[in-house]
């Protein structure tokens, strides 16, 4: 399997989860969501898709950014869950997931040289967070337009500066293994 299949597989499976939750609709979300009883708690409970005696709770801290949730799927995976994006689609909160899981080994799998497994392990996992930060990225536009009424030029600047470094950088990189794209493209 290559890293580029790997990546996709999670990007896949995260598209996927979001579309569940798309599927609910508004009537039933608003069953399936409470919202927590005070200000003072940033508890939501999310009933479960698979069994509605069943609810799990998700954080959201005070700035409305969902956090995590108690769900299985959420805890073996630390990526957002159902839970959370139906909770997203239901209020005006972001999801935001740290980008190194805390329950990440990166020695999980045998591979007869470990060295080799553990790279290319990173590497696959450096690329979907930079496949993720990507879709945040173009899902940000708007605050970029809001950011431009508000920030100096030298910050201004140093925003467009770094998306330089990171374009020439991916460009450097597709030029490198130009061979490997021409492959993939005609299969």
């Amino acid at each position: 399997m290559t890293n580029n299949d790997t990546m996709s597989s999670l990007t896949r499976q995260q598209i996927i989860r979001e579309m569940e939750a798309e599927e609910v609709d508004d009537d039933a979300r608003e069953m399936m969501i409470v919202a927590p009883t005070s200000v003072e708690h940033s508890n939501w409970q999310v009933q479960s898709f698979v069994d509605e005696n069943t609810a799990h709770v998700v954080e959201v801290t005070d700035r409305n950014l969902i956090i995590k949730c108690t769900c299985s799927d959420y805890e073996r995976r630390q990526r957002p869950c159902k839970h959370m994006y139906l909770l997203k689609l239901h209020t005006t909160f972001q999801l935001h997931f740290s980008i190194a899981p805390s329950n990440t080994t990166y020695e999980t799998y045998v591979n007869p040289n470990p060295k080799t497994a553990i790279t290319a392990n990173l590497s696959s996992f450096f690329f979907d967070q930079c496949i993720q930060t990507s879709q945040k990225l173009y899902q940000s536009h708007q605050d970029l337009d809001t950011l431009s009424q508000y920030t100096t030029n030298d910050e201004a600047k140093r925003i467009y500066d770094i998306q330089q470094q990171l374009l020439f950088s991916i460009q450097s990189s597709k030029d490198k293994y130009e061979v490997n794209f021409r492959k993939s493209n005609n299969q």
